[in-house]
């Protein structure tokens, strides 16, 4: 028997102060002609997320039992250079040194042997996937007995269950009865142009770059036979700030995660997404 087990994170905008943090970041700064190596300071916020993150982590590890974890992060590993009221620090090389370290602990599990990065969205990522590349030459270095690989848009074959990933995909819906809707139709359009090229539809895609957990399922009937393919897009490891509260309307919660799959001899066992909801609502009784 093959079990694999594929966590499937996004979105962390290391370098924000309410990305994703890991306490044990290394930096470096120039004091008086010295240089000076210290340990960012944790938002409240960034402490909930990796709080939550190791927990994750531990829940994966644990349930995978010593078989083999493929990470799969979908994209924006920094926060860019667009949006600059949330920076923990002006350098660009902070942001890069912040997602190193972010990905480490996944890393340092020795049954995660395959780590693959999609490229994320070019203002989060200083253009063309640059965070993640740069990110995965480290890693390299760090860890070259991992199999560790960058791409926009990628397809993978685990035992002959198939994995479509790319950070950008369909919106999740702006309203609780249209949620997934949009995400739905997108999934059978992939199907419909994949099953006219003469190709058989990947049995997952994945996406992310909204923050939120979506999952729809979708069966579709063509020249007489049955297709079946699921759409998820991930939650993030990223708190709200001016951006995200304005596209979001003023969204009165937040939800935080990754997705866990387990997929043994090639089939589909288990969808697990692990998330934590939190309330940014001030309460107050006046």
């Amino acid at each position: 028997m093959t079990r694999r087990i594929l966590a499937i994170l996004a979105d962390e905008h290391g370098g924000s102060d309410v990305g994703l943090l890991n306490p044990d970041t290394i930096l470096e700064r120039d004091d008086d002609g010295k240089i000076t190596r210290y340990k960012p300071q944790l938002s409240p916020y960034q402490e909930c997320l990796w709080s939550w993150y190791i927990n994750h982590l531990n829940t994966v590890s644990d349930f995978a039992n010593g078989d083999e974890i493929i990470v799969l992060h979908n994209g924006d590993l920094t926060r860019g250079n667009k949006f600059s009221e949330n920076w923990v620090s002006c350098r660009v090389s902070d942001q890069i040194v912040i997602a190193y370290y972010n990905l480490k602990p996944w890393l340092d599990l020795p049954n995660v042997r395959v780590v693959r990065l999609s490229k994320g969205t070019g203002v989060h990522v200083f253009g063309e996937g640059s965070s993640e590349i740069v990110v995965s030459k480290m890693l390299e270095l760090a860890y070259s007995d991992k199999d560790i690989a960058v791409v926009y848009h990628g397809l993978l074959d685990l035992d002959g269950y198939t994995v479509d990933y790319a950070h950008h995909g369909p919106p999740p819906g702006i309203r609780d009865w249209i949620r997934g809707n949009v995400a739905r139709l997108y999934l059978q359009d992939r199907m419909m142009r994949m099953l006219k090229r003469g190709e058989r539809p990947p049995d997952i895609f994945l996406t992310a770059h909204y923050h939120q957990y979506v999952r729809v399922v979708h069966v579709l009937e063509w020249e007489g036979r049955d297709y079946m393919s699921s759409l998820i897009i991930s939650p993030s490891y990223c708190g709200p700030e001016d951006h995200t509260i304005k596209v979001s309307r003023s969204t009165d919660v937040i939800t935080n995660g990754l997705v866990m799959l387990e997929i043994v001899d090639g089939k589909l066992n288990l969808i697990q997404p692990l998330l934590e909801t939190i309330d940014l609502r001030v309460k107050e009784t006046i």
